[in-house]
């Protein structure tokens, strides 16, 4: 009986041990998809028009129907349209959902 239990101790520490190395695999490839997905912008970085086209994978023509629309706002600076990365986080996810990106 008590090899028995010795050995039932033994498995569930050789299990705990395999659960555990899983786990800390599965978090180090979960850091590095966040590090991949992430832009290399950063927040209070302005962005001009190219970069926006390039960031949301639409055209110019479609950018500046976005514009028209009202979906794409520019803040004019220098009277330049730019854009900060916080302000595109709608447009982000919408080209993301359409497979833009």
């Amino acid at each position: 009986m008590l090899n028995l239990l010795q050995r039932i101790c033994f498995l569930l520490e050789a299990t705990y041990q395999l659960l555990k190395e899983a786990t800390e695999k599965q978090d180090d490839h979960a850091r590095l998809a966040l590090e991949k997905e992430e832009p290399s912008i950063q927040d209070n970085e302005l962005l001009d028009i190219q970069q926006v086209r390039e960031l949301l994978g639409i055209g110019r023509s479609t950018y500046y129907r976005f514009v028209s629309q009202g979906k794409l706002t520019p803040r004019k600076i220098g009277g330049r349209p730019c854009y900060y990365l916080a302000d595109l986080d709608e447009m982000i996810k919408e080209s993301k959902r359409r497979g833009r990106l």
